[in-house]
């Protein structure tokens, strides 16, 4: 999927340099109307010459993520977080706090369950295993 993603990528990347000046105001005006409904029209202007140097699959990954995260969009439409920083930051930073403790709490859920696994094997069990062979 991430291949097919940047492929289309790298050809919307060459197709946008090759365009005259009134395609390019065509972009931008597709690109307001996509973040219209997320981002305030001060913040949406400046940001706009940082969009097009983005990918579409960073794009509708942004858009999705200040569309679902209240936090974020505020903090993105009061100045907190700049357009450059909202562009450069991880997935997990960029998720909704109900997702974030999902995920922190399937991360110790997955962790426990390894250790209590681990612990499940006895000595022999696990030297059969690894073929340990004592010396005589």
């Amino acid at each position: 999927m991430s291949s097919l993603c940047s492929a289309k990528s790298a050809i919307a990347a060459i197709l946008r340099m090759s365009m005259n000046p009134s395609q390019k105001k065509s972009i931008n005006g597709i690109m307001e109307s996509f973040f219209q409904p997320v981002l305030d029209n001060d913040v949406l202007k400046k940001a706009l010459p940082i969009f097009r140097k983005l990918d579409n699959c960073k794009l509708r990954s942004l858009r999705s993520d200040l569309r679902r995260n209240d936090a974020l969009r505020s903090s993105v439409n009061e100045g907190k977080i700049t357009i450059e920083q909202l562009v450069e930051m991880s997935f997990e930073e960029l998720a909704d706090e109900v997702t974030k403790e999902k995920r922190k709490l399937a991360k110790i859920e997955n962790l426990q369950s390894a250790l209590t696994k681990k612990n499940l094997m006895s000595k022999a069990d696990l030297d059969v295993l690894t073929n340990k062979i004592e010396d005589p």
